[in-house]
């Protein structure tokens, strides 16, 4: 019974296309492509890329896509995977010898200490809360004579000059009522930069 790479090789031969073109038309790489026709599946970095490549040639050669997977299901079964984290018989003999165990993740994380740090931590967060807050709120202004005292700045005022449209004034007894409306002016009514104070 042939391999898996000599079924691919047979399909691409038979099929009348060079490993360049069915590559290309693959969209996969030329080494990638000899690597599956070779059966050398340890040069993809990963046994689920090899499953994958070979899903995607077997498709484009024509050939069963479902019976191949099998097959080399049964040839080069995935390696055992690996836990994330593993703990040594050393760390958990250490871990003995000191009275406590491994700290896990969660709430059994935290020491007793971490506990009161963290307690510490969160008071301390809301004592500034409030003490922002209490600095912030507002106080009455102090009055004088009656009348109350502001520190806000006064208001700007445009001062005319030649590109602002002069303030509105009643028109001379003199001026007839067509003469007294001002032209429009298509400039804005006041110059920037050009404030100054009552």
């Amino acid at each position: 019974m042939p391999t898996i790479g000599e079924t691919l090789k047979e399909a691409r031969v038979r099929k009348g296309v060079t490993e360049e073109v069915a590559a290309r038309a693959s969209k996969m790489k030329l080494e990638r492509l000899r690597d599956l026709e070779q059966d050398r599946y340890d040069q993809f970095s990963a046994h689920i890329y090899a499953r994958s490549f070979l899903r995607l040639y077997a498709e484009y050669l024509g050939l069963e896509t479902e019976d191949l997977l099998k097959r080399f299901a049964e040839e080069h079964p995935p390696p055992p995977s690996k836990p994330v984290f593993e703990i040594t018989e050393e760390q958990r003999a250490r871990s003995a010898f000191l009275g406590r165990p491994i700290p896990t993740v969660g709430a059994d994380a935290l020491t007793p200490t971490g506990k009161i740090v963290l307690g510490a931590a969160a008071v301390i967060f809301v004592l500034i809360l409030i003490a922002g807050f209490w600095a912030m709120r507002e106080t009455p202004a102090p009055t004088h004579g009656g009348a109350a005292l502001s520190n806000s700045p006064p208001p700007l005022v445009p001062v005319n000059d030649p590109v602002s449209p002069p303030l509105l004034e009643a028109p001379p007894a003199s001026v007839s009522a067509e003469a007294a409306i001002p032209p429009t002016n298509t400039a804005p009514s006041v110059a920037p930069g050009r404030y100054r104070q009552p």
